[in-house]
């Protein structure tokens, strides 16, 4: 073995070595998730155990999160952009949660829109540009069909989406200034643009081999159902902070981390052109 060269045994260590702080702060996510959910469902404690899941529980679980997707980025050069993102998605969207349930716990009545609008709506450009980072990382040359299979998805995806989600907020925004209606537009149609574009990707790349990419998808797709769901309760005034909804988010960033912190794959750099799983979307659809 030449001279300077890691043994495999001291490769093994060192990735082990940077990788149990991320197993750490998973752990404490999935129990402090596992509280809030029990919580959501029991109602055990009453409003004082409701307000400390729906502020302080919620900030350590987004910070968990964030903290094992910088670490990601930090360390893995070839995934670099799409898990900067992830964590930059992140961090504005819990500090726009943040704010809006730090505010509701103190008795505040925030204006639509509110300062945790900001924070919320930013999420969905930076996690647009992670999930496109993500697809051109599939490294697998789109042809017309596949071009075709991805336009499948987004059309039928975008129909079912508006036809639950849309009209019931677009009535929701009667008697709201200008600036109220555009911010509860502005919801449905990030989460469905977000929606669509990683049915697009699904059905395009196909992620057999890729498990981080797997599950920052399937954690996205967590968030823009729950922000569907809340989208519908709110315009039918039937939402409660720190309810079981609540926890459709925590989850997803659970998932997010997840992905971040399990090992890279080099072998998704080199999917077929044509596997099993790109043809669930069209299918589907």
């Amino acid at each position: 073995m030449r001279a300077g060269k890691p043994s495999p045994t001291d490769a093994a260590a060192q990735r082990n070595s940077t990788r149990w702080p991320d197993a750490a702060l998973l752990g404490v996510s999935v129990l402090l998730l596992t509280v809030f959910v029990l919580r959501a469902l029991t109602g055990v404690a009453g409003a004082s155990a409701q307000r400390l899941c729906a502020t302080w529980i919620s900030d350590a679980i987004v910070l968990s999160a964030l903290v094992v997707c910088a670490r990601r980025a930090a360390r893995d050069r070839r995934d670099r952009a799409m898990w900067t993102f992830a964590a930059l998605g992140i961090a504005s969207w819990g500090l726009g949660n943040a704010y809006f349930e730090h505010s509701l716990a103190a008795g505040v009545s925030l204006p639509n829109p509110s300062p945790a609008d900001i924070g919320y709506l930013a999420f969905y450009p930076l996690v647009y540009v992670a999930v496109i980072a993500a697809r051109r990382r599939g490294g697998v040359h789109l042809s017309v069909g596949l071009w075709l299979d991805g336009a499948i998805g987004m059309a039928a995806s975008a129909t079912l989406a508006a036809a639950l989600v849309l009209d019931p907020v677009v009535q929701a925004t009667a008697g709201e200034s200008l600036a109220g209606a555009l911010t509860n537009v502005a919801y449905p149609i990030g989460d469905l643009t977000l929606f669509t574009m990683l049915v697009f990707t699904t059905a395009t790349v196909g992620w057999r081999h890729a498990r981080g990419l797997v599950l920052l998808a399937l954690g996205m797709m967590a968030f823009s159902i729950s922000d569907t769901l809340y989208l519908v309760q709110n315009a039918n005034d039937t939402y409660h902070a720190g309810g079981v909804l609540d926890a459709g988010w925590l989850i997803a960033l659970v998932l997010i981390a997840t992905g971040a912190a399990l090992p890279g794959n080099r072998a998704h750099a080199r999917l077929t052109r044509v596997v099993a799983e790109r043809a669930l979307v069209p299918s589907f659809a």
